[in-house]
């Protein structure tokens, strides 16, 4: 039992560089908005979910291609954790009794899966992605409840998978979707087997996958091509296709394996390949929804945003990002990695979720109706719908971190929430309507270990409010005892962008839209001119009912007669983009990229 507890230690709370910590999710108490949207999401989706379904796939090994192998362990990976948060007596048992199903359905050779054996590592499917989920699921329930028939049950489907390939002499780059990524993405499990091991089969089996991933020619080569665009990794196939070498998902999947490698190894190339590819991402595919992909792959997003894409934003890729951004801000504590969460959580991500918050669609346009994706794999659900709750947990993982030296709020959000710092516990309470305004009242409280300590209270500037662009810390250095205040207010800075002859609007973080549920004009229509200084941004909050937050604003449509004071110069309702046309199926539609008139150059 003790080396349980200590196993499920080392997931409850993560720990980086110098001592940087991360809380332990049922030391995170959201409110507010943003807990009745996390908590409607627990009952309607996760709860609801048909784990019976999911399970039973593992007892009809038939299957020649398709992935309903990953769906138990997706769902794993939020049923957990809200159940460790809530402490939910039914989601335990529904997380109890899929459990023993699965431990049922394995084979006494170790294998976990729906495929028939022929079909087992094969080109173009998803065995061994659906096993790295079972993984990951098994492993989970062992940190949540010590129960060591959950590490037997992982250590016997990574020993049959490594007899698999290497006394059968099979390369795992071949055995699956993506040039291999689908297949390498078992990487992370296995780093996480043998941290809770120290096994030395397991390190065998995970150094063997880092070579296929990472040293194969056949497959992505995650180290060599770090430093190249996402989207152009591999110029002699077609990226802009469901199933092309640059799909998002699969990428970021590698990486974080690559990251729990460098963390148990040291591994620099791992960490700096990481490092590498999401500053690339940031750089040429986050969109300023915080969102990106087309058909699920990489294509440069961020210089055709305007565009109207196929497939765009899948919810997989969001939320995967997100766990990528809060992986990096733990590891590095640079800022921008907490700016891209933010900018994802508050518009993309939430935008995501139906309004009901009892499903995720699963494509998300930026501009347009926004609808439910396809059911997949005869399966009542996709894969979106069960990646779409883990999304919360990463903004939990990140809304502080502890060092020895202090505490860091990382992101803003109406909570409470206890690290190890300052040689004790600290808890930080956020009161706050942000991103509505720029006000954070927080409170401290200490335990008799940290207080009446001096230390560091550390807050994020965001980029986006900053004279650079760059975030920065705002440091408070004193002593602290509980029930201690501190007001942190940060200047919205409501703000345009014009790009590719469309504006935007933005609220701080948050990109406003129209909505035609507003009724106040079509949205398509177009502006006279863009904004400039001679024409300031001005918006006025106003209340509306399901509606995050709200504005008028005078926007200049209409003619333009030469002195920039057109005849239809009017007022009209912005709301955040979350918010707007998220209603489906009842058809509203957004509008974030407002088209203004273009005069032509005589040399075009």
């Amino acid at each position: 039992m003790k080396c349980a507890i200590t196993c499920a230690a080392i997931a409850l709370t993560a720990f980086a560089r110098g001592g940087v910590c991360t809380p332990a999710v049922e030391d995170v108490r959201l409110g507010g908005d943003i807990a009745r949207r996390m908590n409607l999401c627990v009952e309607r989706c996760v709860k609801a979910s048909d784990v019976a379904k999911m399970t039973s796939v593992f007892f009809d090994r038939t299957e020649t291609i398709r992935w309903q192998s990953e769906f138990w362990g997706k769902w794993m990976h939020s049923a957990v954790p809200f159940a460790r948060l809530t402490g939910d007596a039914a989601l335990r048992k529904k997380i109890d009794e899929s459990f023993r199903q699965i431990r049922a359905a394995q084979l006494p050779n170790g294998y976990i899966g729906n495929y028939a054996e022929e079909r087992q590592l094969a080109r173009s499917t998803w065995d061994v992605w659906g096993r790295k989920y079972t993984l990951l699921g098994l492993l989970l329930y062992h940190d949540l409840t010590g129960d060591p028939a959950a590490l037997d049950c992982a250590a016997r489907m990574v020993d049959h998978l490594m007899g698999q390939l290497q006394e059968g002499g099979k390369s795992l780059v071949r055995s699956g979707c993506h040039r291999g990524m689908a297949s390498c993405s078992i990487l992370e499990p296995l780093a996480l087997l043998f941290a809770r091991t120290r096994d030395e089969r397991y390190r065998r089996a995970a150094e063997f996958v880092v070579a296929e991933m990472c040293d194969n020619p056949e497959g992505p080569e995650l180290i060599k091509r770090a430093s190249l665009d996402v989207a152009k990794r591999f110029p002699n196939a077609s990226a802009i296709q469901c199933g092309g070498p640059s799909k998002a998902y699969e990428m970021m999947s590698c990486y974080q394996g690559l990251y729990e490698w460098y963390r148990l190894t040291g591994r620099g190339d791992c960490l700096d390949a990481c490092l590498k590819t999401a500053r690339n991402i940031i750089e040429k595919e986050i969109t300023a929804l915080g969102g990106g992909s087309t058909m699920e792959c990489w294509m440069r997003g961020k210089s055709h945003e305007t565009e109207p894409w196929r497939g765009p934003n899948e919810t997989c890729v969001t939320t995967t990002w997100m766990r990528f951004c809060s992986t990096l801000l733990a590891e590095t504590g640079d800022l921008a990695f907490a700016d891209e969460l933010e900018r994802s959580f508050y518009n993309i991500y939430l935008g995501s979720l139906r309004q009901d918050c009892a499903t995720w669609t699963q494509y998300c346009p930026s501009d347009g109706c926004r609808g439910e994706g396809s059911i997949q794999c005869g399966m009542g659900t996709s894969c979106c719908i069960q990646n779409g709750p883990r999304g919360f947990l990463s903004v939990m993982k990140t809304l502080v971190a502890g060092r020895p030296g202090g505490v860091d709020v990382n992101l803003f959000v109406e909570s409470t929430a206890t690290v190890e710092a300052a040689g004790g516990r600290v808890t930080i309470v956020q009161r706050t309507s942000y991103p509505k305004d720029g006000d954070i009242r927080l409170t401290v409280a200490c335990d008799p270990a940290a207080e009446g300590k001096e230390w560091t209270l550390r807050l994020r500037v965001p980029g986006w409010c900053a004279a650079d662009g760059r975030p920065f810390w705002k440091e408070v250095r004193r002593v602290w005892h509980s029930g201690d205040g501190y007001c942190h207010r940060i200047d919205m800075k409501d703000r345009f962008v014009e790009k590719n002859g469309f504006m935007a609007v933005f609220h701080g973080p948050v990109a406003l839209a129209r909505s035609s549920a507003f009724r106040d004009g079509d949205v398509n229509e177009i502006l006279s001119y863009p904004f400039d200084e001679s024409c300031p941004l001005a918006l006025r909050p106003v209340d509306v009912d399901g509606v995050q937050c709200a504005f008028e604003v005078r926007l200049p449509f209409g003619n333009y007669t030469g002195d920039k004071n057109p005849r239809g110069y009017r007022v009209v309702r912005m709301c955040d983009w979350a918010s707007a046309a998220n209603r489906w199926p009842d058809g509203d539609t957004a509008r974030l990229w407002i088209p203004f008139a273009h005069i032509p150059s005589v040399n075009e």
